[in-house]
């Protein structure tokens, strides 16, 4: 009951976190998006959470002692985020209430495979001691523009170069990216990132309703994350200072991280 209570109130909390960030202004908003270039690996509701905890590095009691020989300090107090919870319960008696993912035939017989959320405790690295940690467990590193191009390809985009106008980046159409030829090399990386960001969030899809300026919100936002995450120079500030999400925050934020994740992932691979 404990368990369920905090994951109750966790729940809770992130709604109204989520909240607030409708009405920060652009440097309180470019911190949060700094905390979840740092926190990628975690569902944006714990990326929130995380970013108001004040916490910079985070892991588990025994991943801080097995994975970094590290202790977590007496009396330290711990940070509940949200974790997936999947359990099964026969077919039969499922309602409907619950988020069911899956249908697991066992024993012979048809059992419901549901999803809910518990909550599970971490430890920011300030409250342990011990080895000093080398490699921060986010991935910090320059990506080349050739990298980029790779990523595309394996995601389905081809990339091309037309001389466009010198305040014109680039654009998308489908799964064709444009790069403007009259820019250097250095500008186009930052480029390249906000147009697969437009076409990982679904964009050019003809179904797509989403207002021009939510879309340039929500790529560049995609984009300044992937920078900071990659070590790129990206003045973002151009987007971002004048930006507003979508009414429905919980579902910009889940577009935002969905398409971070897929791009950074191939990031990594084709480095």
């Amino acid at each position: 009951m404990r368990n369920q209570q905090i994951t109750k109130d966790n729940q809770k909390m992130v709604g109204e976190l989520l909240e607030r960030v409708q009405n920060m202004g652009i440097e309180e908003y470019k911190e949060i998006l700094n905390s979840m270039a740092t926190f990628h690996n975690y569902s944006y509701s714990n990326q929130i959470i995380l970013h108001f905890s004040g916490a910079s590095q985070v892991a588990g009691f025994r991943s801080w002692v097995n994975d970094h020989n590290r202790t977590v300090k007496k009396g330290a107090k711990a940070i509940w985020i949200l974790a997936p919870n999947a359990f099964l319960i026969p077919l039969e008696q499922y309602n409907g209430k619950a988020q069911m993912v899956d249908i697991v035939k066992k024993d012979g017989k048809d059992y419901a495979k549901l999803m809910s959320f518990k909550s599970v405790p971490v430890f920011d690295i300030s409250d342990t001691e011990g080895d000093e940690i080398v490699k921060n467990m986010t991935t910090k590193s320059n990506v080349e523009l050739e990298t980029l191009k790779k990523v595309a390809d394996t995601l389905g985009y081809s990339v091309s170069y037309e001389a466009l106008e010198i305040a014109t980046g680039g654009y998308i159409a489908e799964k064709s990216i444009v790069l403007n030829s009259n820019l250097s090399e250095s500008e186009n990386i930052g480029t390249l990132i906000h147009e697969l960001a437009h076409g990982e969030l679904g964009h050019t899809e003809s179904k797509d309703m989403t207002s021009r300026s939510l879309k340039e919100q929500q790529a560049e936002t995609v984009t300044y994350i992937i920078c900071q995450m990659f070590g790129v120079d990206r003045k973002s500030e151009f987007y971002l200072k004048g930006w507003k999400l979508d009414e429905n925050i919980n579902n910009s934020f889940s577009l935002i991280n969905k398409a971070v994740n897929t791009i950074s992932e191939m990031i990594e691979k084709h480095q």
